[in-house]
């Protein structure tokens, strides 16, 4: 059986991932700085392991749509996007476009973990 997660511990996780984003890049402070308001008393440290996987298909995101045409058109152009990048990253191997990629990757995360926070 699942175990279920409370919303103090899932607001915990969040903060301890994002903690450990910002020690990792401090120039990116502004970004998450909204997510220290959810700065809760008693977190503890939890080891863990995220990447970013470009090789997406976006076979599933016709189940998540309920008749709003505008997810299902914003879900192709990412697919196309990520995948014009990544051929780029192949051709040019640069620094800069690493770090665009990896930026996009962290805005579609966010993007997608902030939809399946229940309000």
């Amino acid at each position: 059986m699942a175990e279920t997660v409370t919303l103090k511990d899932a607001l915990g996780n969040v903060e301890v991932r994002f903690s450990c984003c910002l020690r990792r890049y401090p120039e990116k402070n502004a970004v998450f700085s909204v997510l220290r308001s959810f700065k809760l008393s008693s977190i503890s440290l939890i080891s863990f392991f995220f990447r970013t996987n470009f090789d997406t298909n976006f076979e599933d995101r016709n189940a998540y749509v309920t008749g709003v045409s505008k997810y299902i058109e914003e879900a192709t152009r990412h697919a196309l996007f990520v995948s014009f990048l990544f051929k780029l990253q192949r051709l040019f191997q640069n620094d800069l476009l690493n770090e665009g990629l990896q930026h996009a990757a962290n805005l579609y995360t966010w993007r997608c973990c902030s939809r399946a926070v229940p309000t």
